[in-house]
C-alpha cells in the first residue's frame, strides 16, 4: 500500500482538526492552505503535543500553539478557566492531539490497513525546537483559532510490514516543562 498524496493527507488533517474544533470544543477555526515543511521547527514558545503512529505507515501528528490558545482550548474542553498552563491544560491539549491524529488514523486505515497510536506526549516551555526524523516532507496546516495560530502537522513514512505483522501498543504519557 502506498501513502496517499500530500494533498489527500492535508485534507485528512484539515477535516479532522476542523471537526474536533467544532464538535468537541465548539470553537471556530479557519484553515490556511497546507504547506510542505522541513523536519525541524524554529524556536517555539508554548505547547506542543505529538502522537506517534505505527503500522503500515509510521510517523506522527503534532499540534503546536501559544500558551494563551492552549489555556483557552483546555478551558473550553474542561469547562474551566486556567490562569496558567498546568497539568490539566497539558492533559487537555494531549487529548485534543489524540482526537485529531486519531481521526486521521481512522481515515488512513481505510487506505493503509492497521495503524496503532501512541499515548500523546506534550511539551510546554519557551524557546525550544522540535525535529521530526521523517524521511518525507511534513504536511503542515495553520489554523486561525480564537485569534491565535494552531499548527497541525503530519509526518508519515511507508513501511514494508504485512498486515499480519502489525500490532498496536501504547506508551506512557510524557510531559516536559521548560
Amino acid at each position: 500500500m502506498q501513502l496517499p498524496p500530500h494533498e489527500q493527507l492535508a485534507d485528512m488533517v484539515r477535516n479532522a482538526t476542523l471537526d474536533v474544533c467544532s464538535t468537541m470544543l465548539g470553537v471556530e477555526a479557519t484553515a490556511q492552505p497546507f504547506q510542505l515543511t522541513g523536519t525541524m521547527s524554529g524556536p517555539q514558545d508554548g505547547v506542543f503535543a505529538t502522537v506517534g503512529m505505527a503500522g503500515r505507515c509510521t510517523g506522527s501528528g503534532t499540534l503546536a500553539m501559544n500558551e494563551t490558545l492552549a489555556r483557552k482550548l483546555a478551558g473550553t474542553f474542561m469547562m474551566s478557566e486556567y490562569e496558567s498552563v498546568n497539568g490539566d491544560v497539558l492533559d487537555a491539549i494531549g487529548e485534543m492531539a489524540n482526537m485529531v491524529v486519531g481521526n486521521v488514523k481512522t481515515e488512513l486505515e481505510g487506505i493503509m490497513g492497521t495503524i496503532g497510536l501512541s499515548i500523546p506526549t506534550v511539551v510546554f516551555g519557551r524557546n525550544f525546537r522540535t525535529k521530526n526524523l521523517s524521511k518525507t516532507a511534513v504536511v503542515t496546516i495553520s489554523f486561525m483559532c480564537d485569534g491565535s495560530e494552531l499548527l497541525v502537522s503530519l509526518a508519515l513514512n511507508e513501511t514494508e510490514l504485512e498486515e499480519s505483522e502489525v500490532t498496536s501498543g501504547f506508551l506512557q504519557p510524557h510531559y516536559v516543562a521548560g
